[in-house]
């Protein structure tokens, strides 16, 4: 989870900054697209034993949306 949120932040953060900045931040996006293309996830997180409904759905829902990012990402 928190790789996805890390995601997701940079993703929004590449809209505010500088394009020197922001070629950093699509080489940081690259390497994680990268890492997870080489390490894809065995299993999906079960947070059903220490969660309630609503954190495993935003969990999924960031999960698929960082997915999405770094598969645009170029």
């Amino acid at each position: 989870m928190d790789l996805d949120a890390s995601v997701l932040a940079l993703n929004g953060l590449s809209k505010e900054i500088d394009d020197t900045e922001r070629e950093r931040v699509t080489s940081t996006l690259q390497q994680i697209r990268a890492y997870r293309r080489a390490h894809p996830r065995r299993v999906e997180a079960d947070l059903g034993n220490v969660a309630n409904g609503v954190l495993v759905r935003a969990a999924q829902a960031a999960q698929e949306r960082a997915a999405k990012i770094l598969n645009e990402t170029e």
